[in-house]
């Protein structure tokens, strides 16, 4: 397993983003990090520096500017080779040295369910100083949740409830739901490998498909919505595993039970409105008896308003 990702694939990802100065660091970062990991290994058998490339290339795909991606080839480089961070600051500028920096810096974790606010509050407030910091533990995160299957499995499960309980309330602090997603249905393979196996078996409609039925019913209700003149965001998601297990777990339901598997969200102006295109959307499609909440008249606990409900569309039922 000798292949050597190519710096090729990370310039072209990021396309007319790049001018040739930044090309030439992202080439220099590359190859800095090839020559300081050369000899090292994974547990995957793979070189040690698949990983600084992963890393960099998730990092891409969230449009990160060029230092972070600069920085994300370079993550391990002070913790695992001998590079001094005088070095770093030479050779890439002090803006890339301090984010290595900030991500090579341990954060010692409470291991209690209680202490995860404090863990929570521990990473961001560690990062305080340069978001970018936590944007690279989170890709540096993901990438080894990928590749977990490669360690023994006391410490998948130890790293998974790490990132459940830590990462993926980040993640989604910081709004980032792809990456929240896919963490949180990694978390589930390793720490409920039967109930994952048993949805990815159930739902074996692929996501693709998912997202484009998603995609026909946030354009039937935008129809809908501007028809009646009700000023509206529309938007939609395939729900991910992990959302479907927490419902399937709450709900204390088989899965056969959970029908909803896609949920649109309609955002509009005022709690007036809200009621409008409520009543907008039931009039067209039947509602489903019972699967309405009012959360406008009574708020979540944490102040959380919105009006639920399930209605069905070409037979399907969506949130």
């Amino acid at each position: 397993n000798n292949f050597m990702p190519n710096v090729k694939e990370i310039i072209d990802l990021m396309g007319g983003r790049v001018n040739k100065k930044e090309e030439e660091l992202i080439n220099k970062a590359y190859e800095f990090a090839k020559k300081t990991h050369e000899g090292q290994k994974r547990l995957s058998g793979e070189p040690y520096f698949t990983h600084a490339f992963e890393t960099a290339k998730i990092l891409t795909h969230m449009n990160m500017d060029t230092q972070t991606i600069v920085a994300g080839f370079l993550h391990d480089v002070l913790e695992d080779t001998k590079t001094s961070k005088e070095q770093l600051k030479r050779e890439f500028g002090s803006a890339v040295a301090s984010i290595v920096e900030g991500v090579t810096k341990k954060i010692a974790l409470k291991t209690t369910p209680e202490d995860r606010a404090e863990n929570i509050r521990k990473v961001l407030l560690a990062t305080i100083k340069d978001i970018r910091v936590i944007l690279l533990k989170l890709a540096d995160r993901l990438h080894n949740m990928r590749t977990l299957k490669f360690l023994p499995q006391e410490q998948q499960r130890e790293i998974a409830r790490e990132t459940l309980e830590v990462y993926v309330p980040v993640a989604y602090k910081l709004g980032m739901y792809r990456v929240k997603s896919e963490l949180e249905d990694l978390c589930l393979r390793f720490l409920e490998p039967g109930i994952y196996q048993e949805l990815k078996a159930r739902i074996s409609m692929k996501k693709e498909e998912r997202e484009r039925e998603v995609k026909k019913v946030v354009a039937a209700v935008k129809r809908l919505i501007e028809d009646n003149n009700i000023p509206a965001a529309v938007a939609g998601r395939a729900k991910n595993f992990y959302g479907i297990y927490k419902k399937m777990l709450a709900k204390k339901i088989p899965f056969e039970d959970v029908r909803d598997l896609s949920a649109i969200r309609v955002i509009t102006t005022s709690t007036e409105n809200c009621y409008k295109a409520l009543n907008a959307i039931h009039s067209k499609w039947t509602p489903i008896l019972n699967r309405f909440d009012d959360y406008i008249a009574n708020p979540k606990p944490n102040m959380y308003q919105s009006l639920h409900t399930e209605v069905l569309f070409e037979g399907k039922p969506v949130e």
